[in-house]
């Protein structure tokens, strides 16, 4: 019997052994694929995409040139700033988005000639911008400078990622043409062409009725069920900057009706979140400072551990019925 119970204990034993092995060699697998995305990277080289550059999940390359367009010399940076741009994939605007997001972002990178840029076409970008600027107006913002389309080379001159035929590369008889830009600073605060947001006002955001908003706002209401989030706040304190309302909050009293697991974790993480409306100062919003009824009901989208909000309204009981049926349709969608 002792001899059994010896053997039974050595097993458990180095099952156990094998167990925290594993464990250890996960944890520092993580470590290694962090500091990975990390390394500054100087000289042209070619890099697997990251799995979790979402915006580039369904491209037929798995190889990116760092740094890349935008002068981004780490991944971690890379993928950072292009989930910025993930709900505007989502609200399929344009059927070739995330081709050209990803041509930026994660250009295609040919080992044997890493010193070549593949940019996208001019003719892609304009396609793009001209489908998406009015998903951008709807909330808040322009089409920024960094993708300013006269910066990318015409299909007809230069070697770069054309639209014609998704993921095509259009190549002539000139010469390759490398385009490195710098990291913006800031975006083009220039207006949008009127015809791009005739059926765009500002202050939806915040002066329409819940019954009014759920009427008029389908594609807003879609698009905040694709990649958006529903919660309810208690706002702390009321900032004016510039044209924009900015509501404090706290991320960890937050009570979320609608989001994903990750952006979960971004509320809970942050004791302090602010929520913005954009151009919304001359607005009639119902958020005036210091009241009693400070809860509020937001719905948008959650970019650098900021809410750019779509809506909000005093928490009332039609927004409460709101945010649950609002649950509810996103969950059906989905």
């Amino acid at each position: 019997m002792n001899y059994v119970l010896l053997f039974l204990l050595g097993c458990l034993s180095v099952t156990t052994a094998t167990g925290r092995w594993m464990l250890l060699d996960h944890a520092g697998s993580r470590r290694r694929k962090a500091r990975e995305e990390e390394r500054r990277i100087v000289t042209p080289t070619c890099v697997d995409v990251p799995n979790n550059m979402l915006i580039c999940r369904n491209m037929e390359y798995s190889l990116m040139k760092m740094p890349n367009i935008l002068g981004h010399d780490t991944i971690k940076e890379a993928r950072t700033e292009a989930d910025i741009w993930l709900p505007l994939v989502d609200s399929k605007c344009d059927a070739d988005t995330s081709l050209f997001l990803c041509s930026i972002f994660a250009p295609v990178c040919v080992p044997e000639m890493t010193e070549m840029v593949l940019p996208p076409c001019r003719e892609l970008c304009e396609e793009v911008q001209k489908s998406c600027s009015p998903t951008l107006a709807t909330f808040g913002f322009v089409w920024p400078e960094m993708f300013e389309c006269s910066k990318f080379p015409p299909a007809s001159s230069y070697m770069c990622v054309d639209r014609r035929s998704p993921r095509r590369v259009t190549t002539t008889a000139g010469p390759p043409r490398i385009v490195r830009e710098p990291h913006p600073s800031a975006q083009n605060e220039e207006t949008l062409n009127n015809n791009s947001t005739d059926d765009y006002d500002e202050c939806d955001v915040c002066d329409q009725s819940v019954e009014e908003y759920m009427e008029s706002n389908k594609a807003k209401i879609d698009l905040v069920c694709s990649s958006g989030i529903v919660i309810k706040i208690k706002v702390k304190r009321v900032v004016y900057k510039a044209n924009d309302i900015h509501l404090m909050a706290k991320g960890k009293k937050v009570r979320i009706f609608k989001a994903n697991n990750e952006q979960k974790s971004v509320f809970n993480a942050n004791n302090k979140m602010v929520i913005t409306l954009k151009n919304a100062v001359s607005c009639n919003c119902d958020i005036e400072e210091g009241r009693r009824r400070t809860y509020f009901l937001v719905t948008g989208f959650l970019l650098n551990d900021e809410v750019y909000a779509t809506y909000v309204h005093p928490w009332t009981q039609n927004a409460k019925r709101y945010a649950r049926e609002l649950k509810r349709r996103c969950r059906d969608n989905n």
